[in-house]
């Protein structure tokens, strides 16, 4: 079986090839030129020729006759490439993700062998997750989403933070974690982000953040409940967030490797007047900054009253699982963290666009979004207003000397 047979029955397998396709390759076929006109004996070219005028000619002809299965045609890039650009934490990703759904050719008498497991249909949506990498803090995972409904061309566009690109997104809720049995963390937060390909038809990534670490290999658990996205089209006096929301399930266990060695977590330590620089972890995509601030412990009176108000008792009556003294350990007290705002850029005076922030957890991300970084300048500022004066390129020197710390970082 030649190299082009071998393709073309591989799609038969899937679809139905209509008899206009077929004609199409035979009039290609015929129209080839023949290899000895040149008087050159070429050996093992031919075939190659062949094959690829062949697939070039009726693929074009197969996907406009067919666009549903335009998506399952072997030669089609992969979606990190086409997105990776043009989302939040831009990056290389096709470059380093492992790739979920390869078409492994090998004898080409022998039948080739595609993973479809990651590939779940159900409420007229079919979800094919196709590439996932893990800097050991976050999953980044690729997918495509076909809507049978359609309606997706009408999705609008966002302005991504820190980059001159527009994205479009999916909402999506659920369920995931990394330990099977483990966990759950909720999806509410998390977005499919990428651009809609046709109104069937959505491609993006999804970021998820871990909570485990030090994991080397692990198993993705991602069990989805609902797709959602925004429709331009209505009207400016309803609510278009989410306007379309579909419920299934659509649940994967996807594994998935480390990148430790392009990954590296720095302990700082650059303390002053309580506000510290403690720890910053960087990626290729991302870098998490850990601080810590000064806290006021706030004592609060707490009367037997306020007890039984609060959980609904009456007067003398105790809770079976929270006695009045239990309640006034756990309520009595509270910490108020004194705010601060973090900046960091690299050599270059290139700032990072911060992405998520926790003041709680004290920790702050920024996309890397492909600026080279052999340094990191990480400035804390106790003034949000100093904060907003940095823009874009900062004056390092200027920022040194207006934060309550900094801390310098060689990368390499």
């Amino acid at each position: 079986m030649s190299y082009f047979e071998h393709i073309i029955h591989k799609l038969q397998q899937d679809q139905h090839i209509p008899k206009q396709v077929l004609e199409k390759r035979d009039e290609i076929l015929a129209n080839l030129p023949d290899d000895n006109q040149s008087g050159i004996k070429r050996k093992g070219h031919k075939g190659i020729a062949v094959a690829a005028a062949v697939l070039l000619g009726i693929s074009i002809f197969f996907c406009g006759s067919n666009p549903a299965i335009a998506a399952k045609i072997p030669f089609i890039g992969k979606i990190f490439e086409k997105v990776e650009e043009d989302v939040p934490f831009a990056g290389d990703y096709s470059k380093k993700a492992e790739s979920l759904t390869v078409e492994e050719v090998g004898d080409l008498d022998s039948s080739s062998t595609k993973k479809d497991e990651w590939s779940v249909t159900d409420a007229g949506i079919t979800i094919t997750a196709t590439e996932i990498y893990c800097d050991g803090l976050s999953i980044f995972l690729s997918a495509q989403v076909r809507v049978d409904q359609g309606g997706l061309q009408a999705i609008p566009s966002y302005h991504v933070i820190g980059k001159d690109t527009e994205s479009a997104m999916l909402y999506v809720d659920g369920n995931w974690s990394v330990v099977h049995e483990g966990d759950q963390q909720t999806l509410n937060q998390v977005r499919l982000e990428g651009k809609v390909l046709d109104d069937c038809t959505f491609i993006g990534m999804m970021k998820l953040d871990m909570t485990e670490k030090d994991m080397e290999q692990g198993t993705l658990y991602l069990q989805m409940s609902t797709i959602g996205w925004d429709d331009m089209t209505t009207e400016s006096t309803q609510d278009i967030s989410a306007s379309h929301q579909i419920n299934g399930q659509w649940s994967f266990a996807i594994p998935f490797h480390v990148d430790t060695e392009a990954t590296k977590e720095f302990e700082v330590k650059q303390e002053k007047d309580g506000f510290a620089i403690q720890n910053v972890f960087v990626s290729p995509y991302q870098v998490v900054t850990y601080i810590e601030t000064p806290t006021t412990i706030i004592e609060k009176t707490i009367t037997r009253t306020d007890y039984e108000k609060k959980l609904g008792l009456q007067e003398g009556e105790e809770a079976p699982d929270m006695s009045y003294e239990q309640f006034v350990d756990a309520y009595g007290t509270s910490k108020k963290v004194t705010p601060c705002e973090t900046v960091i850029c690299n050599q270059d005076g290139e700032i990072l666009p911060a992405q998520e922030m926790s003041t709680t957890a004290g920790t702050t991300v920024f996309a890397v979004n492909g600026k080279e970084i052999t340094t990191l300048h990480v400035y804390l500022f106790i003034d949000s207003d100093e904060k907003s004066d940095y823009q874009g390129i900062i004056d390092m020197e200027d920022a040194k000397n207006r934060a309550i710390v900094s801390a310098e970082i060689l990368i390499e």
